[in-house]
């Protein structure tokens, strides 16, 4: 394996990392089934619950995020060959907070229907890398920008499910950790059909 298709299975990994916990247990709160008391929520009651999640994220604060989330939420993943995580909110957002210390994230776009919001986002932050560097990239203590789209399901007033992808090509180009040099001499490889 080359140096680029290695950094290219490293972006990959990355942008897994970076808004799915690595759990092994497969998650249920899909096929839930909400309780009596249920608080009822509105579209624009579960767009605020998605800000403040954001909120929470930019200010560090792991707890506050987790508390925002079901117990068991469901963080599906963008590769169909790796399969959904369910919770770890708390240590996710915990370990953004280690890789970056002063993050912001500033929703730019959202859109609700019925239990979903959907939402468009800018993250900036200063690359410290202390979990990261665990996973091979290592920390450059550069300031870099870059987005993701969510997709969130409100169950009983929290969040309990996250399909999202993020731009973490751009994010490690930005940071030096993936070259435009190495990109252009990555040989073309196709995917055989089924």
């Amino acid at each position: 394996m080359t140096r680029v298709q290695a950094s290219a299975l490293l972006g990959v990994a990355l942008a897994i990392a970076l808004f799915v916990p690595l759990l092994p247990a497969r998650g249920v709160a899909q096929e839930a089934t909400p309780a009596a008391d249920c608080p009822a929520t509105t579209p624009e009651e579960n767009k605020a619950l998605v800000e403040r999640w954001f909120a929470a994220l930019s200010g560090g604060a792991s707890e506050d995020v987790a508390n925002l989330a079901a117990a068991d939420i469901v963080y599906h993943d963008p590769s169909p060959r790796e399969e959904s995580q369910t919770g770890g909110t708390e240590e996710w957002a915990s370990d953004r907070g280690q890789d970056y210390p002063d993050l912001e994230v500033t929703v730019e776009q959202m859109i609700a229907e019925g239990d979903m919001v959907a939402s468009y986002q800018r993250y900036t932050g200063t690359q410290q890398g202390d979990v990261e560097d665990e996973r091979g990239v290592p920390a450059t203590g550069l300031a870099t920008e870059w987005v993701s789209m969510g997709l969130f399901r409100i169950e009983c007033g929290k969040i309990a499910e996250v399909w999202a992808v993020a731009d973490d090509l751009g994010r490690l180009q930005r940071l030096g950790v993936i070259t435009d040099e190495e990109l252009q001499s990555v040989e073309p490889v196709a995917t055989p059909s089924a």
